[in-house]
């Protein structure tokens, strides 16, 4: 064990060994300083991150030693080379870190193949393994070369440093992709593609390809960043920047797969990946190293904050939420630029953070932002990532989308975010339309009809972008043209034609794509709690982030009304059901009655489900009454007991009762108690709701209690208290605490 080491753990033994082998003391406590905070270092594991996943992998030979965590270089070389004084223990550490092109032998990664002998080849043998390497049939046994460069790094990461003169190949601290055996699949082609052979000069150097510069540059801004969050950030806020980093390296081959279908060769999409991650690395890295704006809000904590969070929005784009603000469809414009382009989404961020302005990447048009819309409102301003909520990051860059197309089109409006009004009805949001053609500049409000109706008209206050201004918008950001990354009911005639592009997307690389959906229809209606989500009640824009075909096919679907709402995974959503939901609900359920049988089959689970629902939008649009809608529940429960019955449907079933009087829930929870669809403990939850709505209903003092009314109350309560009394002794206390609960939250 090496002295510095043991003068950490083991104080006596240290001073033991000093006295034994006399070096100078000020090197020795100076040699200790640097282990110890070589060891927090890496404990706070900011530099323990492995390199891009999209190429590396575990490679080294006979002489190698695999870096364990905290271990330090002359803790090996000690061990290794049974060396006892300083002295020796130094210039070994000096030798191995020259061997393996280390610029700081006092700060070495976890995890790195160390070579602790000079490889015996010749220049000659060199040239020769590089030529057999590319005759082979399998490239996982290549090694790689690493390029030549004239200066070393200046990090203080652990990086190579090339020798000037053509080294051997073997001695490349440079891990070698491994081709799976048997592997077809695209991603692994991609993720493990043979490297190229090296090119040379007239002079017969070693020459970098333009796919290990590419690595080599992308590996260089990773361990910028990393030292810059090491500099500015606390051990936690470190620990789950570097998870972050981690995991969106990890999207890397995913994305250069997704360009290759584009078009591209292999190598210049893995290049494009390279140069996307570097990219987005030089972006949030702006933001940690930014000085303070005397003329911006931002503080130095909140372009920290702003750095963590646009790394975890790279990281993971379907985290993005929209929180309160009717801001669906630039978020879902969000999700895709971070899925596709994350440099573009981060650059956004970093330039209205520390300039207040922004110019997107097509037209260079100009985006500039007021204080109000670089402060963090209500929801941002809280601590940590909440689930549903809108962060900082994302206020920034949803603000600043809607407001490409004000900058672009219509110069004179803008989209503010101003501080929420309490008093106003419906709840506000802060969101504004402000016309600055006026001094002083005006909101914009239809002040006639809030006179008249005593609310206000909420059309100015929420950013107005139809389909084709949203596609305009993300072009903008993107630098594209295309339009055909955006769905709605408009360009989507039938089923099958969705199938078909979502199809077509997936095969091309052009996921995800930005839907338009209406939350009258499912799964959103029940996303929404029936029309209560942030900018729920209509139209609202979804992100399809894949499709997977069968029978039927299914689509994953972010909903940036959090991840509880999400339709990834095993909730992915039927394509018939996606189809439907493109529309408005009274064309959803006309496609629904098609699938229905007319000579009164039973219906089977998907039948049931699909009756249900083509019911609730009629009931809901007035076209049928209340009785009828309880004739229809009754049929279906009939089925149900016959047929047997899946979950969504039960939960359908529970939906709409809430709909219906209170008297015919009653019945109709009779019924679904003697069908075997609702067991003792649903009947005692259900109970205990009507029972709260009745006691709503007596102490609703805007009602005249006229001796009719009061009757009516007398007879709910009657049999609400009949129905309980066969419950058994533990439903009648679930059913004593649901009625507790509900009147302290609704009294």
């Amino acid at each position: 064990m090496a002295i510095e080491a043991l003068h950490e753990k083991q104080p006596e033994q240290a001073k033991q060994a000093l006295l034994a082998h006399p070096v100078d003391e000020q090197q020795f406590l100076q040699a200790n300083a640097i282990h110890t905070a070589e060891s927090q270092r890496q404990r706070d594991s900011a530099h323990s991150l492995p390199a891009l996943a999209i190429v590396l992998d575990s490679h080294s030979h006979a002489n190698d030693h695999q870096i364990k965590k905290n271990e330090t270089l002359s803790e090996i070389v000690a061990r290794e080379f049974n060396l006892h004084d300083w002295n020796s223990i130094r210039a070994k550490v000096l030798e191995i870190a020259a061997i393996n092109h280390i610029a700081d032998p006092d700060k070495i990664r976890d995890g790195r193949a160390l070579h602790l002998t000079e490889p015996e080849h010749t220049e000659k043998q060199a040239e020769q393994k590089l030529v057999d390497k590319d005759s082979k049939s399998h490239p996982d046994q290549a090694d790689k070369q690493v390029p030549a460069k004239k200066q070393e790094p200046t990090d203080a990461t652990d990086k190579q440093v090339p020798a000037k003169k053509q080294e051997p190949t073997d001695t490349a601290d440079k891990q070698v992709p491994v081709k799976k055996q048997g592997s077809t699949d695209t991603a692994d082609k991609i993720q493990n593609a043979p490297l190229e052979q090296h090119k040379t000069d007239d002079a017969g150097t070693a020459t970098e390809s333009p796919r290990e510069k590419a690595l080599r540059e992308c590996q260089q801004e990773h361990d910028h960043l990393l030292d810059q969050a090491y500099q500015k950030m606390t051990t936690s806020e470190r620990e789950q920047f570097a998870a972050s980093v981690r995991q969106f390296e990890s999207r890397m081959p995913e994305l250069a797969r997704s360009y290759e279908m584009q078009g591209m060769n292999r190598e210049d999409a893995e290049i494009r990946a390279f140069k996307e991650a570097q990219k987005t690395y030089e972006q949030i890295g702006r933001l940690i190293e930014a000085k303070d704006n005397p003329t911006l809000p931002v503080t130095e904590h909140q372009r920290i904050t702003l750095a963590e969070q646009t790394m975890q929005h790279a990281a993971n784009p379907t985290s993005i939420d929209q929180g309160k603000h009717r801001t669906c469809s630039v978020n879902s414009v969000e999700t895709r630029t971070y899925t596709s382009t994350p440099s573009e989404a981060a650059r956004m961020v970093a330039d209205l953070a520390t300039t207040g302005e922004y110019r997107t990447t097509r037209d260079h048009v100009k985006v500039v932002l007021n204080k109000d819309d670089l402060t963090p409102d209500q929801e941002a301003a809280k601590a940590g990532k909440v689930n549903g909520i809108r962060d900082h990051a994302s206020q920034l860059f949803q603000i600043g989308a809607v407001n490409i197309w004000y900058a672009g089109n219509e110069p004179n409006l803008r989209y503010e975010q101003r501080k929420i009004d309490p008093t106003l009805t419906p709840p506000d949001t802060g969101e504004r339309i402000v016309d600055y053609s006026s001094n002083p500049p005006q909101i914009m409000r239809p002040g006639f009809f809030a006179k008249l109706t005593g609310t206000r008209e909420d059309e100015f206050n929420r950013p107005r972008l139809d389909n084709d201004k949203v596609v305009y918008t993300g072009n903008q950001i993107e630098g594209s043209q295309s339009k055909d990354w955006h769905l709605s009911s408009s360009n989507v005639k039938s089923v099958d034609e969705l199938e078909a592009k979502l199809k077509d997307a997936k095969e091309h690389g052009k996921l995800p794509l930005v839907a338009v959906v209406h939350t009258g229809n499912e799964p959103f209606y029940t996303d929404s709690g029936g029309g209560t989500a942030g900018g729920s009640g209509g139209w609202h824009a979804v992100t399809i982030t894949d499709y997977v075909a069968g029978q039927p096919a299914k689509v994953a679907v972010d909903n940036q009304w959090g991840a509880t709402l999400d339709h990834l995974g095993q909730n992915k959503i039927n394509i018939q059901d996606m189809y439907n939901a493109l529309n408005t609900p009274e064309v959803a359920a006309a496609e629904m009655e098609k699938n229905l049988p007319k000579d009164g089959t039973p219906h089977n689970q998907e039948q049931q489900f699909e009756s249900l629902e083509v019911a609730r939008i009629k009931h809901a649009a007035g076209k049928i009454t209340d009785d009828q809608l309880a004739q229809t529940i009754t049929h279906e429960l009939s089925d149900m007991h016959a047929n047997g019955f899946d979950k969504r449907t039960k939960q359908k079933v529970t939906q709409l009762l809430q709909s219906l009087p209170c008297s015919k829930q009653l019945d109709l929870l009779t019924t679904a108690k003697a069908d075997g669809v609702f067991d003792d403990g649903n009947v005692s939850y259900q109970l205990a709701r009507i029972a709260h709505k009745v006691r709503q209903a007596f102490n609703d003092e805007t009602v005249p209690h006229t001796e009719e009314r009061l009757k009516q109350i007398k007879h709910l309560t009657t049999r609400i208290n009949e129905m309980k009394s066969h419950l058994p002794e533990k439903d009648q206390r679930d059913l004593e605490d649901y009625m507790s609960q509900w009147h302290k939250l609704q009294p």
